[in-house]
């Protein structure tokens, strides 16, 4: 039984439509594959500091993602791709967060490496491995690297913030109050129209991702 297109059209149907996916789907993977021999390039060329860690995490999530895209629209998929353009957009906002002031971009830097590992302390408590000892090599190595020279001054002010009871501090907000969600963040960006643009797009692909936009397109298709 194949799902009903109503509610769950998995393809495009238009031929003409599909074309036009396809050949999005082909520059989207060119680009990919030139670029992932760029940042492996950089990856070689990279020092051993924060900013250069993050910003190659953060490029490498781009390319994952519009890998991901590239291969559903190559199978007329373009519904399922409106989560990963919203994701894309917060990790190109994110990119231009760090980058937009050099003095201060270790400091952001290291409020990003900060938050991810609370934020993975945080999967192993909620989470546990059925094996003790692996939870507790996993917290000690967490908090060991939190403690450390490089990130003990971030890791004091996250935990600053966090002892608000209704904190609940991202990595960009360690600095800034103004910065307390992703569209806060976009609209950081120094470019009022690109801003204004991408603002749009996130906040449209936003209201399709959650659950009120899901509904109101069940009561209208």
């Amino acid at each position: 039984m194949e799902s009903n297109k109503a509610i769950l059209n998995r393809h495009a149907d238009d031929p003409n439509y599909l074309d036009f996916l396809n050949a999005i789907s082909l520059h989207l993977t060119k680009s990919v594959d030139y670029s992932s021999h760029v940042l492996f390039w950089c990856v070689e060329k990279a020092e051993d500091n924060d900013i250069d860690i993050v910003l190659i995490k953060l490029l490498k999530n781009a390319f994952e993602i519009l890998d991901g895209i590239s291969v559903l629209l190559s199978d007329g998929c373009e519904k399922p791709t409106e989560p990963l353009f919203r994701a894309l957009i917060e990790i190109v906002a994110s990119l231009r967060y760090i980058t937009q002031d050099s003095s201060e971009a270790m400091k952001k830097a290291l409020a990003y490496q900060v938050t991810y590992k609370h934020e993975t302390l945080n999967l192993i408590c909620k989470y546990p491995s059925s094996n003790p000892e692996i939870n507790r090599s996993l917290k000690n190595f967490i908090n060991n690297e939190l403690n450390s020279e490089r990130y003990k001054d971030t890791n004091h002010k996250y935990l600053q913030i966090k002892s608000n009871p209704n904190s609940h501090p991202k990595w960009f907000s360690l600095y800034s109050d103004k910065l307390n969600s992703y569209l806060m963040l976009i609209r950081n960006i120094s470019n009022h129209k690109v801003s204004n643009e991408f603002c749009f797009e996130y906040n449209l692909y936003s209201n399709m991702v959650h659950a009120n936009g899901q509904w109101n397109q069940l009561l209208n298709f």
